[in-house]
């Protein structure tokens, strides 16, 4: 085992030597383009760059303002899903009936059920107000399975 930790010691350093003479080749080559172009003369011109740093300055600040109404827009919509599939009234009708639940970031939406039986299908949809049922019946088992795989998804 001390063979072994001591060989990877040594690949290890080696390694690190590698990378700081690649990292200091880098740095030298930048501080020669730096020193050619002092050499040279060359200056920033302010005059130009000070129009290009308030145009980016309000192009930030428009930036801001869109992430805020995206933000504002995005606490209204659909963020959680939760679903459910199984077999109505216990027939031979196959898992071809459903729950959805649709929720926003206060769980706050709507559970979609749709039953399909041999010889009908229905659909209903209950409000959901802060995780809660809004009505007065209660949820069905499978509803309240959607519900709350709607509730434990994380954004």
């Amino acid at each position: 085992m001390e063979t072994f930790v001591l060989i990877f010691s040594v690949i290890f350093g080696i390694l690190l030597l590698i990378f700081n003479a690649i990292t200091w080749l880098k740095v030298r080559k930048i501080e020669n383009k730096e020193k050619v172009a002092l050499e040279e003369g060359r200056k920033l011109d302010w005059e130009n760059v000070l129009p290009l740093v308030t145009k980016l300055d309000r192009d930030v600040k428009d930036l801001y303002d869109i992430n805020g109404q995206l933000n504002r827009v995005s606490k209204k919509g659909v963020c959680k899903m939760g679903i459910c599939k199984f077999n109505a009234l216990e027939e031979k009708s196959g898992n071809q009936s459903f729950t959805l639940a649709l929720l926003n970031y206060k769980d706050t939406g709507i559970i979609i059920s749709y039953l399909k039986t041999a010889s009908d299908s229905r659909m209903f949809v209950r409000n959901i107000k802060e995780g809660k049922n809004d009505q007065d019946t209660p949820l069905l088992d499978e509803e309240a399975k959607a519900l709350e795989r709607a509730k434990q998804v994380v954004f």
